[in-house]
């Protein structure tokens, strides 16, 4: 799960478990968890039956993205194509995204696409993108308009929550870097895997 922040404890539980152990609750960040290992892999090379369908539908992805990317550039060679002209060539349709945030990339009916999301928010409204190639499909992006963020339009409990946020990422900038100083300088010796082993 992303944003988990899992430390030693995790990784020890995952050393010394066997298959359908559950953990003690483990320290994850802002939150706890219980880990259960459902299954262990062995080490090295999957066969190739079990990862066909999985390698079969990225490269088809793959192929349909380079298909797409070449329709889309060539329609775009004379610069004056409309966005339906453009989906057109693409065999698609316009769609709009509304609500796009760059906390969340994701867009409704195509999944994350931080590429897609953020090339958006580096445009003007009314200007119109090139191609891009996202995870999941090609894009030509036109923005139509741009809602909050811009300094005028904040309230102030919003600036002082982003503030806050600020604040506290500093926070664990310096504890991070402070710890790891005493890691660095720390001059230990670990035995115990003679111990424990």
């Amino acid at each position: 799960m992303p944003g988990l922040q899992v430390g030693r404890p995790f990784f020890r539980f995952l050393r010394n478990a066997r298959e359908g152990d559950l953990s003690e609750p483990i320290d994850a960040g802002d939150r706890f968890i219980v880990a259960h290992l459902v299954e262990t892999l062995p080490e090295g090379t999957r066969p190739f039956d079990e990862v066909r369908t999985q390698i079969e539908a990225e490269v088809l992805t793959a192929k349909k993205r380079a298909l797409q990317t070449e329709r889309l550039r060539a329609a775009m060679e004379g610069g004056s194509a409309s966005l339906d002209a453009l989906a057109q060539a693409a065999r698609s349709s316009v769609q709009e995204a509304a609500g796009l945030s760059l906390a969340s990339p994701t867009v409704a009916g195509f999944g994350r696409e931080p590429s897609l999301v953020g090339a958006a928010f580096g445009l003007k409204p009314g200007q119109r993108s090139g191609v891009i190639e996202g995870e999941n499909a090609v894009f030509v992006v036109q923005t139509t308009a741009l809602q909050g963020g811009l300094p005028s339009e904040m309230t102030e409990p919003a600036r002082e929550q982003i503030a806050s946020q600020i604040l506290q990422r500093k926070r664990q900038q310096v504890q991070q870097a402070w710890l790891q100083a005493l890691r660095d300088e720390a001059d230990i010796e670990d035995y115990r895997a003679d111990f424990l082993g």
